[in-house]
């Protein structure tokens, strides 16, 4: 909340007498619990889009955990090149469907991909998400075609040395 408090005070403010800017349409990030508490609080019109990168991310530290081998995740290599699709690339197909009709058919092949004590993950954890990480929904969205938030995480560690929740934005 320091965060979009801070930004509310000096980013979205009037000045000379103009009107203040419009608040953000759109802010995207990872599936940190506080971000998602945070933005409609701060931002009650915003909408909340989940960065690709992070989503299939998670979905692959899900299947190392339920026991899938490393081939069966990446797919299989032979002199460098890919013989065998993977559970990663059916989780990236899944995520960058640019059509609903697209996006049932690849959940399907990679619900069909999962052993059957796995399917649950997808149809619990991410199809209530989808709205907010499936390409066909995010494509709509008021984004500047952005999909992932490596950017500007990429930012994080440089921000982090030179703030705090001390001191203000400028």
């Amino acid at each position: 909340m320091f965060v979009f408090e801070s930004l509310q005070e000096e980013c979205f403010k009037p000045e000379l007498g103009l009107a203040a800017p419009p608040p953000p349409r759109v802010i995207l990030g990872d599936q940190a619990a506080g971000l998602i508490a945070a933005i409609p609080k701060a931002f009650p019109d915003c909408q909340i889009q989940h960065c690709d990168w992070h989503a299939v991310e998670a979905m692959k530290m899900k299947y190392r955990k339920s026991g899938y081998k490393k081939a069966e995740i990446e797919g299989e290599f032979e002199d460098n090149k890919k013989i065998t699709l993977g559970l990663a690339d059916y989780s990236w197909q899944y995520v960058k469907s640019m059509t609903v009709d697209e996006l049932e058919v690849n959940r399907k092949i990679l619900l069909d991909h999962l052993k059957p004590e796995d399917r649950d993950y997808i149809l619990q954890t991410w199809k209530p998400k989808e709205h907010r990480i499936i390409w066909c929904y995010t494509h709509f969205y008021p984004n500047l075609g952005s999909t992932n938030s490596q950017r500007g995480e990429s930012y994080h560690p440089v921000m982090r040395q030179i703030t705090n929740g001390q001191l203000s934005i400028e």
